[in-house]
Order: C-alpha cells, then structure tokens, then sequence
C-alpha cells in the first residue's frame, strides 16, 4: 500500500471501530479511495479490529502484476550473475 488507508466502520453490535488497513498480498493503486469512499468491510466479529477489504481491482490483475515484476527481477539477477 502506497499511502495510509483508514477504515473506520459500524460493527452489527454498534460498536464503532477505526484502523489503518493492514492487508498482506492487497494491491491498491492511488486514489482507488477518496475519504468518505463506502467500501465493503469483512471483520472478525470476536474481534473487530481484525478487518479487511477488497480492492477495486481484480486479484488476477494484481498477480500478474507481481508475477511481471519477479520474472524481471530474476532475469536481472541471472544476468548480473552471467557477468561475472
């Protein structure tokens, strides 16, 4: 996550909780969230600051994403090793 993201939402038991998104493998771009934004939040009712949400884009962009960015990596890597 590029920026701070801020979730704050209203739990069916009316408690009113606020947290930074802390999501692992989330792909969010700048400005996918505007203040104010609804988002669909899924939470752990047992413990409410355990939440996440999804993101606009699609999981499938965000792995193909990640897949670009390693295999360029790796193919640098096995370049500079080829040098030397």
């Amino acid at each position: 996550i590029i920026d701070k993201v801020t979730i704050r939402f209203l739990t069916l038991d009316k408690q009113w909780i606020t947290g930074d998104l802390k999501q692992e493998f989330a792909a969010f771009f700048t400005n996918q969230y505007k203040a104010g934004d609804a988002v669909e939040v899924y939470y752990d009712p047992k413990q409410p600051s355990h939440f996440f949400v999804d993101t606009k884009q699609s999981r499938r962009t965000a792995r193909i994403i990640f897949a670009c960015v390693g295999i360029v990596l790796f193919a640098a890597g096995l370049y500079q090793l080829m040098q030397t």
